[in-house]
């Protein structure tokens, strides 16, 4: 098999740094992590590309650095992406159809129902990242599921929409185009972090991913098999880390490396002890920290960025029989499980992408932070697979019609060129 085919690269574009990591898919159904190459930028904010000629220079000097570290002979030509940020929202539709005489719901009136709901949460200012179907009712009574092949006369669909700002599609493809590299397939965050920590049993029965990010802490609830709701909160770890650096007069390297190392979200926790912390300026005295003060700056900012998220989870959960689950870098704090336990009776576990790795990977890659990669290499997987058993069938390219597919179509024309 060509090298390029064989090895799945995937791609993070963080607030602060770009992450990129490569894996090839092992018989037993796990992926082999050959490494991964991380580089400081701050080209995206809240999932917009700012700066797309600078992030695109930065994509290629990243993944220039993965193809030495890994020993890829070729050029990188194609990558995998998940996106998200700050605009992105759950909306409530619903489509109606008369079936009239022909009293069946077919597989073709249940797709054409699906695409009017696309359709009127389309505009020139918003992205449909995703339409799943949340209940149906049949002849105004019955609610349902799945009402496929049932009688009736008419049918009303309710349909979950995400939805965000049209820039993060335009400006991520236009930085893309700027590389020269390929959007082989592009999935959100929420799927694949789902992908990642979600059995399917998980996903019908109900349960919720608190994702804590760099800029955003995100709130994700599936249930009956799909999203159902999603809330992006714009307060992450960084601004933590910004509190401390204003609050000790330190810098933000400083700051940073005290949340890390002595930080813990419960205030309680915190055992008192007075850090010394070098000055920038070595003409000056030495910064005093003390430890209960840090934790108490770390836990009022914590229950500001979650203060939303656990409105909404109170009102999901007596339909949710999972866990929730806690993911992201941010979730590396030390007692953030007991932080979030107490604000909600479901039981609390941090999230596990494990069952995806190799024996043989580094305790590395079993992280929080490395989750939604591994969740997009997962999705990457599958649907380069599909497509290309579609084009051993079809040699023609299919028409697009959602966001998902439209971002990987070049996959299509790049498999082409290459074979």
């Amino acid at each position: 098999m060509d090298e390029n085919n064989n090895t799945l690269i995937a791609i993070d574009l963080g607030s602060t740094h770009i992450t990129a990591i490569a894996a090839q898919r092992q018989d037993e159904n796990t992926l082999k992590i050959l490494g991964d190459e991380t580089i400081s930028a701050k080209d995206i904010q809240y999932g917009i590309v700012t700066k797309t000629t600078n992030a695109a220079m930065n994509i290629n000097k990243c993944l220039k650095l993965l193809q030495n570290r890994i020993r890829l002979k070729s050029d990188i030509e194609s990558v995998f992406v998940s996106t998200g940020g700050r605009s992105m929202q759950m909306v409530e539709t619903t489509v109606k159809r008369y079936l009239g005489t022909k009293p069946l719901v077919s597989a073709q009136v249940l797709d054409d129902m699906k695409k009017e709901a696309e359709t009127k949460c389309t505009n020139e200012n918003h992205t449909v990242f995703s339409v799943a179907p949340h209940h149906f009712i049949l002849n105004q009574t019955k609610q349902v599921l799945q009402p496929l092949n049932q009688n009736a006369t008419n049918i009303e669909g309710s349909y979950g929409v995400l939805i965000g700002n049209s820039l993060i599609v335009d400006n991520l493809q236009k930085c893309f185009d700027r590389t020269g590299i390929l959007i082989e397939n592009s999935s959100t965050k929420p799927e694949a972090l789902a992908t990642a920590l979600l059995s399917a049993e998980e996903r019908e029965a109900g349960c919720a991913i608190i994702d804590f990010g760099g800029e955003t802490t995100t709130l994700s609830i599936f249930k009956d098999g799909n999203l159902q709701h999603v809330t992006v909160v714009p307060l992450g770890s960084q601004h933590i880390t910004k509190d401390i650096e204003t609050s000790f007069g330190i810098s933000e390297k400083y700051a940073e490396k005290l949340k890390r190392s002595k930080g813990q979200a419960l205030e309680s926790l915190v055992q008192p002890v007075c850090i010394v912390i070098p000055s920038d300026n070595p003409q000056n005295a030495p910064i005093r920290v003390s430890t209960q003060q840090l934790g108490c700056i770390i836990e009022a900012r914590l229950e500001e960025m979650t203060a939303k998220i656990f409105s909404q989870l109170r009102t999901w959960e007596p339909e949710l029989e999972g866990n929730l689950y806690i993911t992201g870098g941010g979730s590396m704090l030390k007692n953030i499980k007991d932080f979030v336990q107490q604000y909600t009776s479901m039981p609390v576990e941090y999230g596990s992408h494990m069952e995806w790795l190799s024996d043989d990977t580094p305790e590395e890659y079993y992280k929080p932070n490395y989750s939604q990669l591994v969740g997009t290499l997962v999705l990457g997987d599958t649907y380069r697979k599909e497509h290309l058993e579609k084009q051993k069938k079809k040699p023609k390219i299919p028409k697009m019609s959602n966001f998902m597919e439209r971002m990987g179509e070049h996959v299509l024309k790049f498999f082409e060129d290459d074979n």
